[in-house]
């Protein structure tokens, strides 16, 4: 059995994922091709401004690994720089007008433009980024998926390759590499994390972030537990432990508020409805499963109902995401100023509790938050608007109109759908994943790979001070600017 494997996303626990997958498919006699990026790729996620000094702590990381495997006779590293076959001369559209018109950017069936724009918001933390300013680094991040989405085309056939290994596919060079395996029919199974530290997962051919097959992942995993007693108990601990604070797949955002706080002014004889906003940046340009439904962005609805007089005897609340105290400040000023009036902001960084936020209130709004189903699950009756992927389990209220949701929200018998509904959601994001056998993690971001922390094979920290103290800083400017040209000269 041919395998390959794309390594271009060098952080840990996933670059050690990888390693542990390509041990295993070793230990078991198979041919693994390892496609790895030698310093050719103008821009990638982990190093979006082709910065030479990540390049090298990118590659002496992977160098470390790589020595660590055993039963390496059938190991084969592939450098992207050298393609079997250069037939992709062409060069891709790197001017756009607005955001609307990179979305639909397009070649064959890789959708690079929404790729791109999701790479280029993970990276600056703004859901609506100037590509004016930023036009550069969009140009670095289509011009590497470009390249990418062409060469594994070329190299995955040339190889025989009967299964391709993936990293998220979310992000613009991993999903130019998943959209051309898919193009040239070779399986795909993208690699992410599991419903905790230990454990990663398998995702066959799909986008972890696609709404329907987690719905059938989900489902599938509760109807086929016959253990009703052990499933429901793991269902019921994730929604405790979130409501504690404790991190499970991913770090809890609550575990540094105070528990028992609530607003300054909070009046409990009023009708207290709280929007429990999402950070948009997280899902922007996924697929249409994350288009906005009857919204065209969370700020412009919130403004709507800040402004609809018969909501004018409610209290609204927005409890700003604890995520979004990272983002782009630009965006951040722009939503503070704009919700600023009838809506009370409970700002990210606020030690106000969200669990008693929520239990305090009337009604709960989200846009797709985790928090969403929570309420239900706590007996909070709660408003979905737009997607999410507890939609379908009848968790929630699901307007498909603004009139619909200002109906909702007038009623006063509105209730709380039925706890049951979310413990299938809350049982297979509690247990989904495989446990790791070789990698040995210590929390979300630390472990070892046979006994060897690979985040020492290189000193990013001491050298990046160096190149910036004086004397070293214009010579390192100088040597950054050379390889950029370099670099971009193998695409223009």
């Amino acid at each position: 059995m041919n395998v390959a494997f794309f390594t271009n996303y060098i952080y840990t626990p996933h670059f050690e994922t990888e390693l542990e997958l390509i041990q295993l498919h070793l230990d078991k006699g198979d041919t693994v091709y390892h496609f790895v990026c030698d310093k050719h790729l103008v821009s990638c996620d982990f190093n979006p401004n082709g910065d030479l000094l990540k390049c090298i702590a990118c590659t002496s990381k992977r160098s470390k690994g790589q020595e660590l495997l055993t039963n390496n006779e059938n190991y084969h590293e592939i450098k992207i720089s050298k393609p079997k076959n250069k037939t992709f001369n062409s060069l891709p559209e790197l001017h756009f007008n607005s955001i609307a018109e990179l979305r639909q950017y397009k070649i064959d069936n890789f959708e690079i433009g929404d790729a791109a724009l999701s790479s280029l918001v993970s990276i600056v933390r703004d859901p609506e980024p100037d590509l004016k300013v930023f036009h550069d680094m969009l140009s670095r991040i289509i011009l590497s998926a470009h390249y990418c989405y062409h060469f594994f085309q070329s190299e995955l056939l040339a190889y025989s390759i009967d299964t391709f290994y993936n990293f998220n596919g979310r992000f613009a060079t991993n999903r130019a590499a998943l959209r051309a395996a898919q193009k040239k029919s070779v399986p795909v199974l993208i690699h992410e994390r599991g419903h905790n530290f230990k454990t990663y997962e398998l995702f066959d051919n799909v986008l972890p972030h696609e709404i329907g097959p987690f719905i059938d992942r989900a489902s599938k995993a509760w109807e086929q537990n016959a253990d009703a007693e052990n499933k429901n108990q793991v269902a019921h601990d994730f929604y405790k432990n979130r409501a504690s604070g404790k991190d499970q797949g991913w770090v809890s955002f609550t575990k540094d508020q105070k528990k028992g706080l609530l607003p300054e002014h909070w009046d409990e004889t009023v009708d207290n409805i709280v929007i429990f906003n999402s950070s948009e940046d997280e899902y922007v340009s996924i697929g249409k499963d994350w288009d906005s439904g009857f919204f065209e962005t969370q700020t412009k609805l919130m403004l709507k109902l800040m402004n609809d007089p018969r909501l004018s005897d409610k209290k609204i609340w927005v409890r700003l995401h604890p995520n979004m105290k990272t983002m782009a400040k630009k965006y951040l000023e722009k939503t503070y100023a704009a919700l600023q009036g009838n809506i009370e902001l409970i700002m990210p960084e606020s030690p106000i509790n969200s669990y008693d936020l929520m239990h305090a209130s009337n009604k709960i709004l989200t846009f797709g938050s985790t928090v969403g189903i929570e309420a239900t699950y706590w007996g909070k009756p709660s408003i979905l608007l737009g997607p999410s992927f507890y939609k379908a389990f009848e968790a929630t209220h699901n307007p498909e109109s603004y009139e619909e949701l200002i109906a909702m929200l007038l009623d006063k018998d509105l209730k709380a759908l039925a706890q049951e509904n979310t413990l299938p959601y809350g049982f297979h994001i509690n247990s989904f994943g495989i446990p790791f056998r070789i990698y040995q993690p210590k929390n979300l971001f630390e472990g070892e790979f046979k006994g060897f922390d690979l985040s020492t094979a290189f000193d990013y920290a001491k050298w990046e001070k160096v190149s910036l103290t004086r004397g070293w800083h214009w010579f390192y400017h100088k040597l950054n600017t050379l390889n950029h040209k370099l670099r971009l000269k193998k695409y223009v």
